[in-house]
């Protein structure tokens, strides 16, 4: 059975150095995660829905890592931000209700929904660690927080944001260019 090609994008120069950290010590976690307390009554498919926009809008929040034989560092693989990815954000935000998010996975955002009564609740995010960082999770929050409270999920006349794929693709051509061949040479000595 013949395999199908592999499709990604290399890791930027800092998650290199995340995920040499992370094979070299077990026990740095591989996810980040960020606990938010939300006091009042909650619509949960309301919410559901907020989060699978912002998972739509960002390809960061659809990535996977894959490992490839050969290779030192895995590739980023952005998954379709299609029906199923949205349908899954949006399971994970209302039926993991009470329930448990993964602890080690490689694999876009998860939200977890945490019920304490009928007006104090938790929200739970969890993402790959070579993926946000705290900086990331207050924007993340806040754009989950614009679409609740717009409360219409893509109608957004923001501009495309910049992708992190892009960011990586421009670092690595620019780590290519003369000047910074110049730049490491000047540093190295």
């Amino acid at each position: 059975m013949q395999q199908e090609p592999l499709s990604g994008v290399l890791l930027s120069s800092q998650q290199r150095r995340l995920w040499s950290l992370q094979q070299r010590c077990q026990d740095l976690p591989i996810n980040g995660e960020c606990w938010i307390r939300i006091s009042g009554p909650i619509e949960k498919v309301r919410l559901a829905r907020a989060i699978a926009s912002v998972v739509s809008r960002y390809e960061v929040l659809r990535t996977r890592f894959a490992s490839v034989p050969g290779m030192p560092f895995p590739l980023q693989v952005i998954d379709d931000p299609g029906p199923g990815r949205l349908k899954s954000a949006i399971s994970d935000a209302v039926l993991q209700e009470n329930g448990s998010c993964p602890e080690r996975s490689l694999t876009g955002l998860q939200a977890c929904l945490i019920s304490t009564g009928s007006s104090l609740h938790s929200l739970r995010l969890i993402a790959p660690a070579l993926c946000l960082d705290a900086r990331s999770y207050r924007l993340l929050l806040d754009e989950i927080a614009k679409y609740y409270a717009d409360n219409c999920p893509g109608q957004d006349t923001a501009p495309e944001p910049l992708q992190y794929a892009d960011y990586t693709a421009g670092e690595a051509e620019f780590f290519e260019t003369e000047a910074a061949s110049m730049g490491r040479g000047f540093w190295r000595s």
